[in-house]
């Protein structure tokens, strides 16, 4: 036994030029068993890479609001705008003779931004004049829009301090203020319920500003809320604040636009274009919240069939190396999935392990000296149910991006090298064990 676990140990660091005739093996078994076996390790089939962009991409139900702009020199400018609906106090304290002070809107960091922070932002607040409305499951997309009134009814000027637990404040127009004090005061049907007061008040549009070069995320839950500030005169002036909270998380959405000029995927406007890599520096690229994925095909995996030899799969692996230089400043996610796709780039089914978990890429980072960082997919269930037909069909490729969880709810991005004969190219790996009986 310990013998056998050697040799499948040396084998394993045994790689092939070819898959048939230059494959290097080593025996299990020899003169005291029947069976003569041999384990393999092939990395010489070819890995195409290209970059396709996903049309939609689920936004809305999400826990975050992203609003600004920036610009990546990979990809472009990337702005956002995020949408929420605003619901009515659970309780108030309000008397007739009440003093309207000011409205805020109130937010907290969720401490995730992609730009420059150093540098002086602006961002401004708009009201809807249209009600939120998803499609017919509900939902709100990357690119779903609603309609709001262009001039602001709030503004901010600041440097951001995204890791820290800050509020960020904006003072909103005094006029809709004293019209919420006036409503609460009177006991108006307008604010006698969230359905009639969204009739009235249909949401806010947080958005970026003329000086922007950050994206801000929010958390859009009970800490994001509306601050009406009033006081009472008495024996001592008393401040009282009444909370407007959000609406509804389902239809809170953030809407992302990109603008690609002079950038190498400048050409990659819909879902059935597939800029490959040779066309784009010999890179690739994954964003999420925009929709770009990298798609991976495998041409020359027929081969598998062509073999007389018989042998069973033992693991196959796709290895992808990030671009060196590129994940300085924008750190790479930590966790990239694969999905099955076809001939027109749709998201088919996210690939999953035992117990249908989350079957999530290896990523090592080399700290050190920048050369080893990389990410391992398991993609041994994928290859073994292509072949067991018999046959390869190459327009069964795969997408890599994040998780469904994620892929709609950040601006992470990965740039992935396609350069070829170099130590930065893809591989897919295969450990074969071969017998003759």
């Amino acid at each position: 036994m310990r013998k056998t676990i050697i040799l499948f140990v040396s084998a394993l660091i045994c790689f092939s030029c070819g898959f048939e005739s230059d494959m290097e093996s080593l025996s299990i078994g020899g003169d005291f068993i029947s069976t003569r076996s041999t384990i393999s390790v092939v990395d010489s089939f070819s890995v195409s890479l290209s970059t396709v962009l996903i049309d939609s991409l689920t936004t809305s139900g999400n826990s975050l609001l992203w609003a600004g702009k920036y610009t990546d020199k990979e990809l472009g400018t990337i702005s956002s705008t995020g949408f929420y609906e605003v619901g009515i106090p659970e309780k108030t304290d309000v008397l007739e003779n009440d003093i309207y002070d000011s409205l805020l809107l109130v937010m907290n960091y969720s401490k995730v931004y992609y730009g420059d922070t150093s540098l002086l932002q602006s961002f401004q607040i708009y009201r809807l004049t249209e009600e939120v409305k998803g499609d017919e499951n509900g939902n709100l997309w990357n690119h779903s829009s609603v309609a709001y009134n262009p001039n602001p009814i709030g503004r901010i000027s600041f440097k951001p301090k995204p890791s820290s637990d800050r509020k960020v404040k904006v003072r909103l127009t005094d006029q809709i203020g004293r019209d919420f004090l006036a409503m609460i005061q009177e006991k108006d049907e307008s604010i006698s319920s969230f359905d009639y007061f969204r009739d009235y008040f249909k949401g806010i549009a947080i958005g970026p500003g003329s000086s922007s070069s950050v994206i801000l995320s929010f958390l859009c839950d009970t800490s994001m809320n509306l601050e009406l500030h009033t006081h009472r005169k008495g024996l001592e002036k008393e401040a009282l604040i009444q909370k407007f909270p959000v609406g509804s998380k389902t239809t809170s959405f953030s809407h992302f636009d990109a603008d690609r000029s002079g950038t190498p995927i400048s050409q990659i406007v819909k879902q059935l274009i597939e800029i490959p890599s040779e066309q784009s520096n010999n890179k690739t690229y994954v964003q999420s919240g925009i929709g770009l994925l990298t798609r991976v095909d495998f041409p020359t995996m027929q081969q598998l069939m062509e073999t007389d030899r018989k042998y069973v799969l033992l693991k196959a692996e796709l290895i992808l190396v990030p671009e060196p230089g590129t994940y300085k400043q924008v750190p790479l996610p930590s966790e990239l999935v694969l999905y099955h796709t076809d001939k027109s780039n749709r998201v088919v089914s996210e690939i999953v392990g035992d117990q249908n978990a989350t079957l999530a890429a290896d990523l090592v980072i080399d700290k050190m000296y920048n050369e080893n960082t990389k990410y391992t997919f398991d993609i041994t269930d994928f290859i073994n149910t292509e072949v067991s037909d018999s046959y390869f069909d190459t327009s069964h490729g795969l997408l890599i991006g994040e998780t469904s969880s994620s892929i709609g709810a950040s601006l992470n991005r990965v740039v992935f090298c396609d350069r070829k004969n170099s130590s930065y190219k893809p591989l897919v790996r295969l450990y074969f064990m071969h017998y003759n009986l």
